[in-house]
């Protein structure tokens, strides 16, 4: 009765939140609610003792690499001059797996790594210079509900790199991505959606130069089998860029993108199938494109030391004032002989238009 009191009062508060915060507050309520239902905190009731959290792995990675050269130039321009290099590197790693009540309620991945790295170069005629590199990253991933017809999966991670170039500007950039993946398992039509934000800025530093990339993805994916001798999948994908240059030039692009691909198997072992592709993609804003991409491809084994191939492919493109049609045809036959020696024959052709030319 507790439980369905403090339940009931935190219904009542998220109604009066603002909309973002609806969600983010309906998210939580129903991962407590199927929390309740779908693991029962008398059988998870403490993990490992820290409240049902418990860790499962520790692990990691060390890398070390270095390396030394000379090289000498001679030319007959009389011109002589010597090269060393002395070069170091390193990659630290370190990656964590715990859960929190049941590895199939909330699974957490928390990783990171850190990345060293130094290079000098000496000359005999030419200035001698001495870079230095370092990366710093982290991760974090949260998998709710694994192996139950619905999972949730967030994601985020950041980086951060820093050059230092002697006799040229230092580069300093970050990086940050999030978002989240939701998968439904069944029978009839298995479906996944996904979302995932970028956001990349680079700064070199002596020159008050910065460039930055923002990207959202939107995307959705369907697979069907209608038996056992087939498999569709249908991708659908929307992408929102901005790119920001040095000259205060901001272009942005607006891209949307539709897949679909059929595989159809001809025998039960699948050595010889059929697979269909289909592919367009629109993309509006500073620079437009269209472009339509089918193709059709044969696989075929009629006796165990033949193989055939075949494909027809066709591709379009629109972009700006250039347009441009391409057919393709391609075949090939292969033949095993003792399993040591392969012999091909193939043959292709390709017919390539263009508004201002065309070849073959």
């Amino acid at each position: 009765m507790n439980a369905i009191t403090r339940t009931a009062g935190m219904i009542v508060q998220c109604y009066k939140m603002k909309c973002k915060q609806k969600i983010l507050c309906s998210f939580f309520i129903i991962t407590v609610i199927l929390s309740v239902s779908i693991f029962p905190k008398s059988k998870y009731k403490n993990g490992n003792g820290w409240g049902g959290f418990k860790l499962h792995s520790v692990n990691g990675s060390l890398f070390l690499n270095g390396d030394y050269r000379i090289e000498n130039s001679h030319l007959l321009s009389n011109y002589r001059d010597e090269y060393r290099t002395a070069a170091f590197s390193g990659d630290l790693i370190i990656n964590t797996r715990s859960e929190l009540f049941h590895p199939n309620f909330l699974q957490i991945d928390l990783g990171g790594g850190y990345s060293p790295g130094a290079r000098r170069e000496n000359y005999l005629v030419a200035p001698d210079r001495t870079d230095t590199q370092t990366t710093e990253r982290l991760n974090l991933g949260l998998s709710f509900f694994n192996q139950r017809p619905i999972s949730i999966n967030l994601f985020g991670d950041y980086s951060h790199n820093f050059v230092n170039r002697e006799l040229t500007s230092d580069i300093e950039s970050n990086q940050f991505r999030y978002g989240a993946n939701l998968n439904f398992v069944n029978k009839f039509l298995p479906a996944s959606a996904r979302y995932m934000h970028s956001n990349w800025k680079q700064n070199e530093l002596q020159n008050f130069r910065q460039f930055k990339t923002i990207r959202d993805n939107v995307g959705i994916d369907f697979t069907k089998s209608f038996s056992k001798y087939d498999e569709t999948e249908l991708k659908l994908s929307y992408d929102d860029y901005s790119r920001k240059y040095v000259n205060a030039l901001v272009i942005n692009s607006y891209i949307s993108s539709y897949a679909l691909r059929n595989r159809l198997f001809l025998t039960s072992d699948r050595q010889n199938s059929l697979n269909s592709y289909l592919w367009y993609q629109d993309q509006k804003g500073n620079q437009k494109l269209r472009r339509i991409q089918v193709s059709e491809n044969l696989n075929l084994r009629p006796i165990e030391v033949i193989d055939l191939r075949g494909r027809y492919q066709y591709t379009k493109n629109d972009f700006f004032t250039v347009e441009s049609d391409q057919n393709s045809l391609f075949g090939e036959v292969t033949h095993h002989l003792y399993r040591s020696l392969d012999s091909y024959f193939n043959y292709e052709f390709i017919d390539h238009k263009q508004i201002f030319f065309k070849e073959k």
